[in-house]
């Protein structure tokens, strides 16, 4: 079953030119959650532990016209994001996470980068410090 739910994903991928060229760049769009927001009707959109992008990605390939905050704390993942996403003006980059307090704190790697926690597991390998943001006003 897992196999043809990929096979689904990767056709829904290819039809979408904007899906596609992340496809590319191993950034698969998040069109399991498409049907919850292709009929928003809001213009902004906030990721937050946007990873490297894949519901950035599914947001550009519904919408062209929709502004888009991306958190991301870990600095390899946020980077990735900005180099691919480089000629939208639409979207805000930002490399730190968000919490109740700004500050430091520690972020509990895994080999799976997209799986690192601000929570120790069994499975984390290596530490590092990011920063927490909290603004109460405005981005």
């Amino acid at each position: 079953m897992l196999v043809v739910k990929k096979i689904i994903k990767l056709f829904k991928i290819i039809k979408n030119k904007t899906w596609c060229r992340g496809l590319f760049k191993n950034i698969a769009a998040s069109i399991e959650l498409e049907n919850l927001v292709k009929n928003l009707n809001i213009n902004t959109f906030f990721d937050i532990g946007s990873n490297k992008g894949q519901f950035i990605l599914l947001v550009e390939g519904l919408f062209k016209n929709k502004k888009i905050y991306s958190v991301e704390p870990i600095k390899e993942l946020y980077l990735k994001q900005k180099k691919f996403f480089h000629k939208n003006k639409r979207i805000s980059f930002f490399n730190y996470g968000i919490g109740s307090e700004s500050k430091n704190k520690i972020l509990f790697m895994t080999n799976r980068i997209d799986s690192s926690s601000f929570l120790q597991t069994k499975i984390s390998k290596k530490i590092m410090i990011t920063k927490l943001w909290r603004n109460e006003k405005s981005l």
